[in-house]
């Protein structure tokens, strides 16, 4: 019991000699995802072919340092669920397809902070952020004469052959953003860029084939990412109230005062 005290007190030392503190809690994410630089198979209707934007959403929690008025640092843990889409057509045959996948990312931003009143920050942030792939999934329609096939065999078949699969990413991350705060609580809002150096421009690089199988995979990652952030946390240690004004009354008239010195 001691020690934790002894913690405590030091925790509050340093924030007031270093203004040193932490802010925990939670973040949501709303995301849109594309892919860049893709070349062209030979196939007009071969899968996974013209990308479109996607979008998903996710959250997870957050913890930002505070080493100075000026610098930090923050780490999140996001789980997040995406997906992208894609087209192709040839002789009034088309292709509609949808790859979702799971990622866990974790970004670590070295962070500014220009704060413009009590309450109210504004932040900037930069640094690289692990995507990891949890799973991925695909769904694929297809329109032959204007007529979207049922669920029949040969939609099965081409449900089976058209795959994704997870993969690995490495982006390099900027964020705007500011930040609302009170003696206890802190409500981040930030917009994020995240432009991913390990992802594949190519089609035959994010696309495997199996002749033998027929079926093509795609790995699934992204080129880029933005995404709106919102969170909700604590600040530790809390802040310490404003001190209250100092309020002088009148002074009543003295008829000594002359003679009393005052």
């Amino acid at each position: 019991m001691s020690g934790a005290l002894l913690v405590m007190c030091l925790m509050r030392g340093t924030a007031h000699a270093f203004d040193v503190d932490l802010r925990v809690g939670a973040k949501g994410a709303f995301t849109l995802s594309g892919l860049t630089g893709a070349d062209m198979p030979t196939t007009p209707t071969s899968p996974w072919l013209q990308s479109r934007l996607g979008a998903g959403g996710g959250g997870g929690l957050y913890g930002e340092l505070h080493l100075s008025k000026l610098l930090g640092v923050e780490l999140d843990l996001l789980f997040e669920s995406n997906r992208l889409f894609f087209s192709g057509s040839a002789n009034k045959v088309s292709f509609r397809q949808e790859a979702t996948f799971e990622q866990l990312r974790v970004p670590l931003l070295a962070k500014l902070f220009l704060q413009t009143s009590d309450s109210f920050e504004l932040t900037a942030g930069i640094g690289p952020e692990l995507a990891l792939g949890m799973g991925a999934g695909a769904h694929t329609d297809l329109t032959a004469n204007g007529t979207t096939l049922a669920d029949d065999n040969v939609l099965r078949a081409l449900r089976y052959f058209y795959r994704a699969d997870e993969a690995l990413g490495v982006a390099a991350t900027l964020e705007l953003g500011c930040a609302f705060y009170t003696l206890r609580y802190h409500i981040p809002i930030a917009l994020r860029f995240a432009y991913n150096v390990l992802g594949k421009s190519a089609y035959t690089d994010r696309v495997k084939l199996d002749p033998a199988l027929n079926t093509s995979t795609l790995q699934t990652i992204e080129s880029y990412q933005i995404s709106l952030v919102i969170g909700f946390g604590f600040l530790i240690p809390t802040r310490d109230p404003p001190p209250a004004p100092i309020t002088r009354g009148p002074v009543p008239d003295d008829p000594f005062a002359p003679f009393s010195g005052r």
